[in-house]
């Protein structure tokens, strides 16, 4: 990704490079955020969790419902979303390149507005990991359950997909995802890296199969356009949302400032590739408002068939991977920060792992999908990503103005042009989000503002008797 040389330098950015900058260049609480954690993780690793936090179940269902809303403008559409979400990106890049340690928007909404601000982005981070958490191993439960009985009717057993087996299945995957984190963020990410791939191949399969069946139909201005473009490309924009978790594990990344900035970059050009050309076919293929199109593009072959059912179960099981890596990390920050009980910012002397913190997200996240509660509150992981890119943009701009000299090994060219063009994305989404997503996020805020209350007026309190 572009970078440039320093505060105040609007000319146009050249290739990143290498800084050395110590952690008393990096604002309050650096030391604190890095102390204990080792860096193991690589550009791949980002990569692969960034791929699986993107590319989510949202590929093989949402195609069908873009194309029957926009039509023969749909693999275009994707194409300018990814473009679209590669500025609010940008803004990541920004600041993970100045602040590259654990914690993401939160580390940045800190750094900008605050302590307290920084723990209500985190809060809002952590409950959407249980949440989202529980959601997505629900899913991948009830749809490997469906699978195993269509296998043991194939050959005379009877195995019924019940909601019992289903919901057993989803605590499996929780659990043997919070055993690999517990042995550090190496295996962690191993975990990750081999369901993306596990993931990608058969979806790179199904891509290589689509091409030659792309027409004329998926090209803007000869097929026919659809009726809803604001709909279609609010539902594009959704589909990137994911990279934003890229940056939490930045503590426990080699080169971060570097690392980071660049598997963003790499993410999202990635994603757009796959989501342009499979959009194009299932418009070419005439999937316009099918609930399944890339099931019913395949249904022809069986071959295809299970290619395109093992890719969808790798999708399901790779989001919960990341989720599982990631959720953890946000509740250590908060701890670390000084928000949350000082035990869950223990780190393993063996292997790094946060193990307090792995323990209680995962068996948060046990507890909201063994009850189903979850989905009274599944509204708040749709505005997360917002959440966390409005005080990473706005950071951007702040720290531009309040503190020009820190070092910033990756600066985003053209001055504001590009944080203020992600500014009115996000701005759009929110203004357009149901009433519900919005009274879910202001909930989990109040929650959280009332989790933090004491500790604030605690430091208040010290402030003004030290004063």
């Amino acid at each position: 990704m572009p970078a440039g040389r320093g505060a105040g330098d609007s000319r146009t950015a050249t290739p990143v490079q290498s800084q050395s900058v110590t952690e008393d260049t990096r604002g309050a609480g650096a030391e604190r955020q890095t102390h204990g954690l080792q860096r193991r993780l690589g550009l791949f690793d980002l990569i692969c969790l960034g791929l699986n936090s993107v590319i989510g179940s949202g590929i093989f269902l949402s195609p069908g419902l873009i194309a029957g809303k926009l039509g023969s403008l749909a693999a275009a559409a994707f194409a300018a979303g990814g473009v679209l979400c590669l500025a609010i990106a940008y803004c990541f890049a920004e600041m993970a390149s100045m602040f590259p340690r654990n914690g993401g928007a939160c580390a940045y909404a800190r750094e900008a507005f605050g302590p307290f601000t920084g723990f209500l982005v985190g809060w809002v981070m952590w409950l959407s990991c249980l949440v989202g958490g529980a959601a997505v191993a629900v899913s991948f439960g009830e749809m490997l359950a469906r699978r195993l009985s269509g296998l043991a009717a194939a050959v005379g057993l009877p195995l019924d997909a019940t909601p019992a087996m289903a919901t057993t299945l989803a605590c499996a995957v929780i659990v043997i995802l919070a055993m690999v984190n517990l042995r550090g963020a190496r295996h962690g990410a191993a975990s990750n890296n081999g369901l993306a791939l596990l993931k990608l191949a058969p979806l790179s399969f199904f891509a290589l199969w689509a091409l030659p069946e792309i027409d004329e139909k998926a090209i803007p201005g000869l097929g026919t356009p659809g009726v809803d473009l604001l709909g279609g490309l609010l539902l594009v924009l959704y589909t990137f949302s994911g990279f934003e978790e890229i940056p939490v594990p930045a503590g426990e990344t080699r080169d971060a400032e570097q690392n980071v900035p660049q598997a963003l970059g790499a993410v999202l050009v990635l994603a757009t590739g796959f989501y342009v050309v499979i959009q194009a076919a299932v418009v070419s293929l005439g999937g316009a408002g099918s609930a399944t199109p890339l099931e019913d593009a395949a249904s022809g072959s069986r071959l295809l068939s299970l290619v395109v059912a093992a890719s969808s179960l790798a999708a399901l099981a790779s989001v919960n991977a990341s989720i599982a890596f990631t959720g953890p990390r946000s509740l250590w920050v908060l701890a670390a920060d000084g928000w949350m009980p000082a035990a869950l910012a223990r780190l393993s002397a063996g292997t790094g792992a946060p193990r307090a913190a792995v323990f209680v997200t995962s068996g948060l996240t046990l507890a909201l999908c063994a009850s189903g509660t979850f989905e009274t509150l599944a509204v708040l992981s749709v505005l997360a990503s917002l959440l966390q890119y409005l005080p990473t943009i706005l950071g951007v701009l702040v720290l531009r103005r309040t503190r020009p000299d820190l070092p910033r090994p990756v600066r985003i060219p053209y001055g504001n042009l590009i944080p203020v063009t992600a500014l009115a994305v996000c701005l759009l989404l929110l203004s357009t989000s149901h009433r519900s997503y919005l009274v879910g996020a202001a909930v989990a805020l109040a929650i959280g503002a009332a989790v933090g209350a004491p500790r604030l007026l605690a430091s208040r309190k010290r402030s003004e008797t030290s004063a």
